[in-house]
């Protein structure tokens, strides 16, 4: 059940239980476009939640309210959603796994085409550089209408570049998702804004957040010496970056 104070010892005490370590291992899939487009730019793009396709995305579960007054939770709810109108959150999506996922090739990739970064959460922040960007650990729930479990989403709190007076402090409900994404297994770079964009986008030393490369289990051989000849352009600044071919085997692909 959530409070109406928080002491600061309470604040990171709730925030601890969405840190990542910086040692763990995060993997990004994305079809070649995405990927040239990060190295001819050096920025990653943060989508605003909103426009995410699972419905409960940014949704409190009513664990939160639990024991509340029906007439306090209506009234939270109502501020919430004018909240959350005018303070938007902003994400980039990663995946935390010591390996690949076949699930995620075929669903977040063109098969054909597909291309994955490896990278460390330590090395996320260090190639960011932005510490009004925070890194949270999904939490993947049974139920968003049950008040069976109590829920405490992470503070986020930040000032504003273009007011240093006015503040913005947020509840991050994005860390939470329905059970049935759990394959996903996500760490989340996230940024709150006041802002009516779809997106965000964020210079990145690619140097920095780039560890491996790994070419999809369905491209053809052609793609993946495509890939190779681009890590050979200096001024993408990746030359010293390793690139593997999936140790996913498709049948057809490697015969």
């Amino acid at each position: 059940m959530s409070r109406n104070i928080y002491l600061n010892e309470d604040i990171a005490l709730i925030n601890k239980k969405f840190e990542a370590s910086d040692d763990v291992t995060i993997f990004r899939y994305m079809d070649f476009s995405k990927f040239m487009d990060l190295l001819e730019n050096k920025s990653i793009y943060f989508c605003s939640s909103k426009y995410f396709e699972d419905d409960y995305e940014g949704k409190m579960p009513e664990g939160f309210y639990k024991n509340w007054p029906e007439d306090i939770t209506n009234g939270h709810k109502e501020i919430s959603t004018e909240f959350e109108k005018v303070y938007k959150t902003y994400i980039s999506c990663w995946n935390e796994a010591k390996g690949e996922s076949y699930a995620l090739w075929k669903i977040y990739t063109n098969p054909n085409t597909g291309v994955a970064i490896k990278s460390t959460v330590g090395d996320l922040k260090k190639a960011l550089n932005n510490d009004r960007i925070k890194i949270y650990k999904v939490r993947y729930i049974d139920s968003f209408s049950s008040i069976d479990e109590d829920y405490e989403p992470p503070f986020y709190f930040r000032e504003t570049e273009r007011e240093p007076n006015i503040s913005i402090n947020k509840r991050i409900k994005e860390v939470y998702k329905f059970k049935s994404y759990k394959y996903e297994d996500e760490i989340r770079a996230v940024y709150v804004d006041i802002s009516k964009s779809r997106g965000k986008t964020f210079e990145i030393d690619i140097n920095k957040l780039i560890n491996e490369i790994y070419i999809s289990p369905f491209a053809p051989d052609w793609f993946a010496k495509l890939v190779e000849k681009i890590k050979s352009n200096k001024n993408y600044n990746i030359l010293d970056k390793p690139i593997y071919k999936s140790q996913i085997l498709i049948r057809g692909n490697n015969d």
